[in-house]
């Protein structure tokens, strides 16, 4: 992988990121390095299996590092200033209203931050880097790399939201560690609300105008952050009863919808390009081993038409 200028720019975006976060925590320091080993153990195994599948061909080194690096510094440090200032300026607001008194002010603005903040701009932080690979890779004529199609879109997207997600829960952890058993599989959670959105922008890649893959791009994006806002609003309303037997068990089950997730994109990927004569390195062999060219071309294909051989 030769070395480019827009990996300085990452790499000072990353460093810069995680002092700021380190800076933040002060006496929480340890803990929060100890809660963010824990998470990332428990997101392992996902990254391993991602790496083991990643053959379609294999995706760059590039978007691995950036993908968990935007995930885990970034998006956090992003998404930490942006709740406190809609909390901030929701409680201020509340308060200069005369309608609230200081304590109602204050969970108005935690509220505000938790159902409105959140969901929207950490499932468009998510989302972002598999949207702009979008953005940048086609055009009213075709795809002009081959870093966009479902599968990319859900790689990337799941190493974001499992960076993120790991980091989010090392932050808790950080402050109270008591409630470690209820949050392990928080990251891969996050990467269940997100996965509407990544399949919608990996799909919309094969669509033939650009209103019609936006449009997809915009459809996926509300349902996840509708999902994300589902279960903020049932975490801080917990005696609703709407919410009971539904979303409050999204977490024990959001591995397996992982998994359906992937498999799913995995699985049509590997079929448009079987359609197309090429026959991706099986499981049985390691990834990123023997030649890649016959599928390279055949995603080519794929890609300049869309939804034609799939």
């Amino acid at each position: 992988m030769k070395p480019r200028f827009s990996d300085l720019i990452w790499g000072l975006a990353l460093l810069g990121s995680a002092f700021l976060m380190w800076g933040e925590l002060d006496r929480h320091a340890l803990n929060h390095a100890l809660g963010l080993a824990l998470s990332l153990v428990m997101v392992a195994p996902a990254l391993l299996a991602l790496w083991w599948l990643d053959r379609l061909p294999p995706t760059s080194a590039r978007t691995w590092w950036r993908s968990l690096g935007f995930g885990i510094f970034i998006i956090s440090i992003l998404a930490t200033y942006i709740h406190l200032y809609v909390g901030v300026t929701v409680t201020e607001k509340a308060v200069e209203s005369e309608m609230f008194d200081a304590g109602k002010a204050q969970n108005l603005g935690d509220l505000a931050g938790s159902i409105l903040s959140a969901p929207i701009f950490e499932e468009t932080f998510k989302g972002l880097l598999p949207f702009l690979m979008l953005l940048t890779s086609v055009d009213h004529a075709g795809l002009k790399r081959r870093d966009v199609g479902p599968w990319p879109a859900v790689l990337s997207g799941f190493l974001v939201s499992l960076g993120f997600g790991s980091v989010e829960n090392a932050t808790h952890f950080a402050r109270d560690f008591s409630d470690w058993q209820g949050r392990l599989f928080f990251p891969y959670l996050h990467a269940a609300f997100t996965l509407p959105m990544l399949l919608a922008i990996g799909f919309a890649a094969l669509l033939p105008s650009l209103s019609s893959r936006m449009a997809l791009s915009l459809g996926g994006w509300i349902v996840s952050v509708a999902l994300h806002a589902w279960w903020n609003v049932d975490v801080s309303f917990q005696n609703l009863d709407w919410g009971y037997g539904g979303i409050r068990h999204a977490a024990p089950l959001s591995p397996l919808i992982c998994v359906l997730g992937v498999g799913f994109a995995y699985a049509w990927e590997l079929r448009a390009l079987r359609c197309e004569g090429a026959l991706p390195p099986p499981l049985s062999r390691p990834p990123r081993s023997g030649e890649t060219a016959s599928t390279l071309a055949a995603r080519e294909q794929v890609l300049s038409r869309p939804l034609g051989s799939a």
